[in-house]
């Protein structure tokens, strides 16, 4: 299971609650609802206010204000089954307080961000990836974001685009907690690339025979072509990566065979 971090941002006002004595029926189920609420019992109170909301009873369907503390109260429930590591239910509640469009979710970071973490827990990786998307448009925890997205690409061993979001990130957040992160996750990449040129290059030059010259030449000039292909590689490792030793000791490896070969020409005239 993934570890994902998720964040808790939420101060609640208390709302009014009255004696049962004074209340209609329907009044009082509105009224449980207010006291569950009152209590962060918000499972509750949406259980109290979905009969009040569909009773039908007269002057309910003007009661906005019970309806939008019923909207909120499946926020409130999501943060609630996070906290008490139950996902999938936290999910189902994120997801139907999402699809009441109020017009404040849309720049409400916190919700967005942990809905986002949410998706990316339960594999629903396509909506994790647009709401980071609506993160970094609000520059809410962006950097985090960025590199949740980077690591969904690499399970999707998408790798072009966890590449290019890597290079982003790294660019644009180099005081970021997960700069070291996205760093090894970019060079760990690299590496990878740039070890097949130079595995090449080496299995070339492992079949070279200097008991014909021609043969020799021409195996070794595809082997140099190789490990010049790796150079420039593993030089991107040390771009993102400047401490990687591997990459440095692969680079003056490579420049040595390289070296040995031109000498060699070089001494038979070639």
């Amino acid at each position: 299971m993934k570890k994902i971090v998720f964040l808790f941002l939420a101060l609640l006002p208390l709302i009014s609650v009255f004696s049962q004595e004074e209340l209609s029926e329907t009044d009082k189920i509105k009224n449980d609802g207010n006291l569950a609420y009152n209590q962060k019992d918000y499972i509750t109170a949406i259980s109290h206010w979905e009969k009040y909301l569909n009773s039908g009873a007269e002057g309910v369907a003007d009661d906005i204000y019970t309806l939008s503390l019923y909207e909120s109260a499946h926020k409130y429930a999501g943060f609630t089954m996070i906290q008490a590591k139950e996902y999938e239910m936290a999910f189902d509640y994120f997801a139907k307080y999402a699809a009441f469009g109020r017009s404040d979710t849309p720049t409400d970071g916190n919700f967005l961000y942990n809905y986002a973490n949410l998706a990316r827990q339960l594999g629903k990786d396509t909506l994790a990836l647009d709401l980071y998307d609506q993160c970094l448009e609000l520059k809410y925890r962006d950097d985090a974001s960025t590199y949740s997205k980077a690591l969904i690409f690499k399970d999707r061993e998408e790798i072009d685009k966890m590449k290019a979001v890597l290079v982003q990130g790294l660019e644009n957040y180099p005081e970021s907690r997960y700069f070291k992160n996205m760093s090894a996750m970019l060079s760990t990449q690299l590496m990878r690339e740039a070890s097949k040129p130079f595995n090449e290059a080496n299995s070339l030059a492992g079949t070279a025979s200097s008991t014909n010259i021609d043969a020799y030449i021409s195996t070794m000039s595809k082997a140099s072509q190789k490990y010049n292909e790796a150079v420039a590689l593993f030089e991107e490792v040390l771009k993102y990566d400047p401490e990687n030793k591997n990459a440095s000791n692969y680079i003056n490896l490579s420049k040595e065979n390289v070296k040995r070969f031109e000498d060699y020409k070089k001494s038979i005239g070639r």
